[in-house]
C-alpha cells in the first residue's frame, strides 16, 4: 500500500471521528440542526427568487423566512376561524333541540305503556336502564384513564416550552445564515475533497440541484392548483 493510499485512509478515519465527536457534542440540538436543513431546502427556491430581485443575500434570506412564517400563521388562523364559525353555526342551527328530544321520548313512553303489557314494559325499562348505566360507565372509565395521560403530556409540554422556543430560535438563525452562506459552505467543503474527485462531485451536486428544482416546481404547482380547486 503506497503512502497516498494510507494517507487517504487515515484522513477518512480522522474525518469520521471528528464527525462522531461533533454529533456527540451537538446531540441535544441535533433535531434543531436537522429542522434547519429541512427549512433551508424548502426556502432555497424562494431565496433564489428574492436574490435575483434584490441582489442582497441578507434581505433575501430574511424575506424567505418571513413569508413562510406568515403562511404558517395564516394557515393556523384560518383553521381556528373555520372551527369557531362551524361551532357557532351548529349552536345556532338547533336541528333537534332539547325540548324536541324530551317530547319524542314522552310520546314513545306513552305509546309503549298503551301497547305493551305492563310486566314486559317494566322488564324492558329495567334492561334499558341497566344498559344505559353500563354504557355511561364507559366514558367515565376512558376519562379516568385519559385525563392523567393528558395531564402528564400537557405538563411535560409546558415544562419543555422554553427549550422548544430556544430550539426554534436557533433553527431560525441557522436557516438564516445557511441560506446566506450555503454556497460558501459547499465551496469550502469541496476544497477538502481530493482534486481528481472535485469535478465528479460538482457534477453530482449540479444534477441533484436540478432534480430538486424540478420536484419543488411540480409539488408547488400541484399544491397551488389543489388549493385553488378546494377554494
Amino acid at each position: 500500500m503506497n503512502f497516498s493510499r494510507r494517507f487517504d485512509m487515515a484522513a477518512g478515519i480522522f474525518v469520521f471521528l471528528v464527525f462522531l465527536l461533533t454529533v456527540y457534542l451537538t446531540k441535544d440540538f441535533l433535531n434543531t440542526i436537522l429542522l434547519s436543513m429541512v427549512l433551508v431546502f424548502l426556502l432555497r427556491p424562494l431565496y433564489s427568487i428574492f436574490f435575483r430581485l434584490t441582489g442582497r443575500s441578507q434581505i433575501s434570506s430574511f424575506f424567505s423566512i418571513m413569508i413562510v412564517f406568515m403562511l404558517i400563521l395564516g394557515f393556523l388562523i384560518g383553521i381556528t376561524t373555520v372551527l369557531l364559525v362551524e361551532t357557532a353555526n351548529l349552536e345556532r342551527s338547533g336541528f333537534i333541540s332539547g325540548s324536541q328530544i324530551t317530547t319524542l321520548i314522552q310520546e314513545i313512553e306513552i305509546w309503549a305503556k298503551s301497547s305493551i303489557p305492563t310486566w314486559i314494559y317494566n322488564s324492558i325499562i329495567e334492561i334499558i336502564l341497566r344498559y344505559v348505566e353500563e354504557i355511561s360507565d364507559i366514558p367515565i372509565t376512558i376519562a379516568k384513564w385519559l385525563l392523567p395521560v393528558l395531564e402528564r403530556g400537557l405538563g411535560s409540554f409546558a415544562s419543555n416550552l422554553p427549550v422548544l422556543f430556544a430550539q426554534l430560535i436557533v433553527a431560525v438563525f441557522f436557516t438564516y445564515y445557511i441560506l446566506m452562506d450555503g454556497k460558501d459552505f459547499m465551496a469550502k467543503a469541496l476544497d477538502l475533497v481530493p482534486e481528481e474527485k472535485k469535478g465528479l462531485i460538482r457534477i453530482f451536486l449540479h444534477e441533484l440541484n436540478m432534480i430538486y428544482d424540478t420536484l419543488f416546481s411540480v409539488y408547488f404547482t400541484t399544491s397551488m392548483l389543489s388549493g385553488a380547486m378546494a377554494a
